[in-house]
């Protein structure tokens, strides 16, 4: 999922127009569109406000191929972090959680 998708995607998820995303991010509608769109890479500045107005932490609107870079994972490891990138953060919390319960039992 690309940059553009993925704020599209987290915009909608609450039901938001690109107006007010750009309304309450302090970017213009043509820039939320352009981005969106993948006509623009946005400035690090940007994504900054973009992450605020959307309450998620900057990393949560990176694309996956940004968190892996050249580490090299396994299949599994890979697999691992696509389905954990499409997780709302609500439901990161609670796989972090019940994986930490795990760990722990097995201690």
């Amino acid at each position: 999922m690309s940059l553009g998708s993925k704020i599209r995607a987290l915009r909608r998820e609450r039901g938001w127009t690109s107006e007010y995303l750009a309304e309450i991010s302090g970017c213009t509608q043509s820039t939320i569109s352009e981005i969106e769109n993948n006509k623009r890479s946005p400035q690090y500045d940007t994504l900054e406000k973009i992450a605020k107005a959307l309450n998620v932490a900057l990393v949560d609107i990176l694309p996956l191929e940004a968190h892996i870079g050249t580490a090299e994972f396994t299949k599994e490891e890979q697999k691992l972090l696509e389905m954990f990138h499409k997780m709302k953060p609500e439901q990161r919390k609670s796989l972090l959680s019940f994986m930490q319960s795990m760990v722990e039992k097995k201690n």
